[in-house]
């Protein structure tokens, strides 16, 4: 439930209630400062975040998620990783844990 409404942007964050018409003047990520609090930011584009995802995908011994496209790509993209299913369910859930 929580990535299916990050991909819409409906997780609590400083931009989501600019998609509701509220006009917030300072919505930077306080965390980095680096661009908009929005849930791609948070969960992917954040250093904070380029830093867990190469700990989990050198953890999950898979090629490094592409933080640059939409969380929907990265779910896409794990989807498509030569594994066996088993293995491939296994990374699929540990990708929704870390975006959790």
């Amino acid at each position: 439930m929580f990535v299916w409404r990050a991909i819409d942007e409906k997780i609590a964050s400083a931009k989501a209630p600019r998609s509701r018409g509220l006009n917030l003047p300072d919505i930077v990520y306080k965390t980095c400062g680096a661009d908009e609090e929005s849930a791609v930011h948070i969960l992917l584009k954040c250093n904070f975040a380029k830093r867990t995802w190469e700990q989990v995908t050198s953890w999950l011994k898979i090629p490094m998620v592409n933080v640059n496209d939409s969380l929907k790509d990265i779910l896409l993209e794990i989807n498509e990783i030569q594994r066996s299913k088993g293995m491939r369910k296994a990374i699929y859930a540990a990708t929704i844990q870390t975006m959790w």
